[in-house]
């Protein structure tokens, strides 16, 4: 077949395979990488991994100061119990343990209400809404018992411990007028203070 005078010689004709050498050279083009986009990768590389390190290091500083944030909390705990009195079947223990019992947990949210905890407040000089406060006062009755326990929760150990026994106090005052008599004979059951609050010295949280 004749040659194709305006044809490349090095161009292979139709049907024509790349010579060795033209193979070679094309496999080396298709796996060299230019310096400039090797470059470019690198560079990328590490910005990415910058951005991650100060992402990191963000977060445990955000979170560190979130918990840092919280406030130190003590706690003061008080116990009373209630005992029957003023009724003509006071000491009839049958006609007023049973009774007592079923009354208790009735005593318990008074403990909070805001008939005891507004005067409470003002006596131990503690700031806030008694809806508020109350959510740091927790009230609770042991099983079989007439005990209450009542724990106040607040930043400040002395107020804490000030706001517990100013509770007591004032619920020990109120009570008769509270509470309903128990009984057909006058009885009503007169809470008693078992153990005072003494101002915490070890905080329950602190910063946490």
């Amino acid at each position: 077949m004749p040659l194709n005078p305006n044809r490349p010689a090095t161009e292979p004709t139709a049907g024509e395979k790349p010579s060795s050498n033209e193979g070679d050279l094309m496999s080396e083009k298709a796996h060299h990488i230019e310096p400039s986009m090797a470059s470019g990768w690198l560079r990328a590389l590490r910005q990415n991994i910058v951005w991650v390190a100060v992402l990191t290091v963000l977060g445990a500083g955000a979170g560190a100061g979130a918990s840092l944030a919280q406030p130190t909390s003590y706690e003061a705990s008080t116990q009373m119990m209630l005992l029957p009195v003023n009724g003509k079947d006071a000491g009839d223990v049958n006609s007023t343990a049973g009774v007592a019992q079923s009354m208790i947990s009735s005593y318990a949210q008074a403990v909070t209400s805001d008939s005891v905890l507004a005067p409470a407040a003002a006596t131990a000089h503690v700031e806030g809404i008694t809806s508020k406060l109350a959510k740091d006062i927790t009230v609770t009755v042991p099983s079989g018992t007439v005990v209450l326990n009542v724990v106040v929760k607040n930043a400040d150990a002395k107020k804490a411990a000030d706001l517990a026994n100013a509770i007591d106090t004032e619920f020990v005052k109120q009570a008769p007028q509270l509470m309903p008599r128990i009984t057909a004979g006058g009885t009503i059951l007169q809470p008693t203070i078992l153990r005072p609050a003494s101002t915490p010295t070890t905080p329950v949280s602190l910063g946490t």
